[in-house]
């Protein structure tokens, strides 16, 4: 079945937006504090933030239903020379969750990495995120830890994991 994804142009990118502070709320509420939510929301959702990745080369690809953006995922080749994609972003609409779109999102980003002979994916997520299972269910490892300070007293105290496509 072919699933509904397509490229986002930096004209919708207000969709991102509009989603991002729709679900940070709800899936970060357990790990962070409201504040660090606000925070990271008004530092990497900000539409300027989101041109500036846009145009540095960052890709936007989202799940769309009637129009309607369920989820997104972007993405960098982050180290060509190394065959080393980044996902940054990767989210899901939570009354949409369950119904295979986050592994729809991945699978569009394995394709393109494949097609740019890239042979290594990775990624952050916080150390409490449930997401971690997630990842792992579609192969993921955690490669290591990693500390970052965003700012304003903020860290995000992540796990970086990886996914090596196959030859």
């Amino acid at each position: 079945m072919q699933h509904p994804i397509s490229k986002i142009t930096r004209t919708e990118l207000s969709l991102v937006k509009d989603l991002a502070y729709l679900i940070w709320p709800i899936s970060y509420k357990m790990i962070i504090s409201e504040g660090q939510i606000n925070y990271m929301l008004n530092f990497m959702y900000a539409t300027n933030r989101l041109e500036k990745d846009y145009d540095a080369g960052h890709e936007f690809y989202g799940y769309f239903e009637k129009e309607r953006l369920l989820g997104f995922i972007t993405f960098e080749n982050h180290h060509p020379s190394q065959g080393q994609m980044k996902i940054h972003k990767l989210y899901v609409d939570t009354n949409s969750s369950k119904q295979g779109i986050g592994n729809s999102l991945v699978e569009c980003a394995k394709e393109l990495a494949i097609a740019s002979n890239i042979n290594q994916i990775v990624l952050n997520v916080n150390r409490k995120n449930p997401a971690i299972s997630f990842y792992q269910k579609i192969n993921f490892e955690i490669d290591r830890e990693e500390v970052i300070d965003i700012g304003e007293g903020f860290i995000m105290d992540d796990y970086i994991m990886k996914y090596t496509l196959p030859c």
